[in-house]
Parts: C-alpha cells; structure tokens; sequence
C-alpha cells in the first residue's frame, strides 16, 4: 500500500513531490502517461480503477494537467476535460474508496493590481481556457469533502533540453548573455518545485483541506525575479530588457502574487521569500 499516488508524476512539480515524499521516507509512486511506474492518463476514466488498485494509495495528489496557456486556448474542450472535470470525478472516486484527494491549481486567476497578494477569497478574473478549466478544476475537486485544492506558481529543474522550465532558461540565457526581454508587468509569488512539495507534505500530513495559496511569500515580476538569479549566480544581467507580458498571443492574468498567511498560519512557519526561493534553486543545481 502506497503512501502517496502522484498524478503527473514525471512532470516538474510531479518529480519533485516524489523525490520530496521518498525523502521523508515516504512510500510514493508515480503515474502519467508515459516514464512512469504506473501508466495513466488522466483524460482516460478507463484506466483509473486499475490505478488506484495497483498502487493502493492513502493520498492521491493531482499534479496532471494541460498546463500550456496556447494549447488550452487551441483545444479547450480537452483542457476543460482533463483540467476541469477529470479531477472531480476522480476525487469523487477517491472518496468512495477512503482515498484522500490533493488537487493542485493555479496562480491564473488576478488581474490589474500589479503586486498585489491575493487571498484565497479575492475576486477572481477568467481571462483564457486554461484558466477557466483550472478554475473548473477547483470547484468539482471542492464538491467532494476532505479535498484538499493548493493554488500555486512554481519553477524547478526538469532536465531535458527541449523542454526547459523558466529557471532553466533564465540560467541558460544569463550563463551565456544571451539577450533577452522579461516582463516587468507580470507578478508571481513563484516557488522553488521542491519547497512546495514540502508545504503539500506537511498539509496533507495535518490533515489541512480546503482552499490554500502555497507559494512564496513575496511577490515579484519576471524580471525581478531573473534579477535575483543573477545575483544569486554571480552573473551579469547587462543583456537583459524589459518587456510585457501584453505581447504574447494569448490574454494572461498578469496580477496573480498570493497572500500566503493561511498556509503559514496551518504550518507554523513562515513560507519562502525570493532570496530564499532563488537560493534553494541554485542549490539543488549546484
């Protein structure tokens, strides 16, 4: 019998809850569509029965998801699927089975107040699909008792060159000087992968559900938050300009910093600010 069932479980996030639970001495495995010790697609109801029986977990924490704005905005009856109805039903069948449920949300939901933190309660603005399927993702996940719904923004190592993470990037453009322009409009309170995955831990651990913002505990645009790499690194950001997020193709909430105090006020600590979040990340690099 597992402790943990990681949805998504070869993604970033999906990865670092893993190896953070397998840490802790955690019985944890993983599932997604492919790499995975157990395979399972989570637009695919079919398969979900075997899953849960094959690992036999006390937690199932959802981590799958169509997480590219322009795919969801290309396919939203997929992402509204596998984002939006997919996690209810199958917290629905977690809980018929005595199978806590942890669903992970987004950041995607605050616009026009730049910096501002967000609590769990603020007025929320729908701007594209993917956003309107996380949402739905959090209200069929929250129909079902003791479902426990982490609205987050988080960056990590991934490790592979065609796909690289934020941080990834961020590291390869300043490494090189390579030039580049970053958002000075768009704020996040972005977490180190690994750091949410210990706050997610210990929640579950206390028996937290509900809604809950895990994140950092201070707000920042990109390029801030590139800023700080830099320095971090002890590299040069000379190369580097500022941009909009208003750019790209697809309308983003661009106000989307989280008040952090109920999480905090749960675990009985302080979550990460960006001096911590940066170093951490070049921590685990190093």
């Amino acid at each position: 019998m597992a402790d943990l069932l990681v949805l998504g479980g070869t993604g970033m996030l999906g990865r670092a809850i893993v190896d953070t639970a397998r840490a802790r001495g955690f019985d944890c495995v993983s599932a997604a569509r492919r790499r995975a010790d157990i395979d399972l697609d989570l637009g695919e109801p079919s398969g979900w029965r075997k899953a849960l029986a094959q690992a036999a977990p006390r937690v199932v924490v959802n981590s799958a998801a169509i997480a590219d704005v322009d795919s969801c905005d290309r396919d939203p009856a997929r992402a509204e699927i596998v984002n939006g109805h997919a996690p209810g039903e199958l917290a629905s069948l977690c809980r018929s089975l005595g199978i806590r449920f942890v669903q992970i949300s987004t950041d995607h939901f605050f616009t026009g107040d730049a910096d501002a933190k967000h609590s769990e309660d603020a007025p929320i603005s729908i701007l594209n699909a993917y956003a309107a399927s996380k949402r739905l993702g959090e209200q069929t996940t929250a129909r079902v008792p003791g479902v426990l719904v982490l609205r987050t923004n988080v960056t990590g190592w991934r490790g592979e060159a065609a796909r690289p993470t934020f941080v990834e990037w961020a590291c390869e453009t300043l490494r090189l000087g390579k030039p580049a322009r970053l958002f000075d409009d768009y704020f996040t309170s972005t977490i180190h992968a690994a750091g949410f995955a210990q706050a997610m831990i210990e929640l579950v651990e206390l028996g937290a559900d509900g809604l809950y913002n895990v994140a950092s505990s201070e707000v920042s645009s990109k390029m801030a938050f590139v800023a700080a790499l830099a320095h971090a690194l002890s590299l040069p950001c000379a190369n580097l300009s500022r941009g909009s997020v208003k750019d790209l193709g697809v309308r983003r909430a661009e106000s989307c910093g989280l008040n952090v105090t109920k999480a905090e006020l749960a675990l009985g600590r302080r979550l990460p600010d960006l001096k911590t979040v940066v170093d951490s990340l070049v921590k685990e690099k190093a």
